[in-house]
């Protein structure tokens, strides 16, 4: 299960440089909300994350599977 994820990770971390600041800002916050088992806000700020990601200008054309 982790493995897909870690690609995944890997592969936003090399093509995005202009969300690499932010992308760190939202998972600490991503993870302060968890640690505060607030999974509402938790949910809110995956989210958040995850669309911030896929409207990164760097990545491209042929986005991975998942992002379609």
């Amino acid at each position: 299960m982790l493995e897909p994820l870690g690609k995944r990770v890997r592969f936003y971390t090399v093509t995005a440089d202009s969300r690499r600041a932010t992308s760190v800002e939202e998972h600490a916050a991503l993870l302060e909300a968890i640690g505060q088992r607030d999974a509402g806000r938790a949910a809110t700020l995956a989210r958040q994350h995850i669309t911030n990601t896929r409207k990164a200008p760097e990545l491209p054309a042929g986005k991975p599977q998942h992002l379609r």
